[in-house]
């Protein structure tokens, strides 16, 4: 939890606080704690799926955007 905090400039508490907002507004529990890691659950895979779709929708409609405005992508 503290390299993947680190990596995403959050403190390992406050990744965990948002973690268990995530998991409180999905009403499951989206990843398993071990004490060598951790590991998504299968509504955590689910999530994580549509999550990266979205990102990639997101990123397609700004280049789209980027596109239309004459800029380059």
């Amino acid at each position: 939890m503290t390299r993947a905090a680190a990596r995403l400039g959050y403190t390992a508490p406050a990744l965990s606080q948002q973690l268990a907002k995530l998991e409180r507004e999905a009403g499951a529990t989206l990843l398993v704690r071990h004490h060598r890691g951790a590991r998504l659950t299968a509504a955590g895979e689910l999530l994580a799926g549509r999550a990266r779709r979205v990102l990639d929708e997101l990123d397609q409609a700004r280049h789209e955007l980027a596109r239309l405005a004459g800029l380059s992508g």
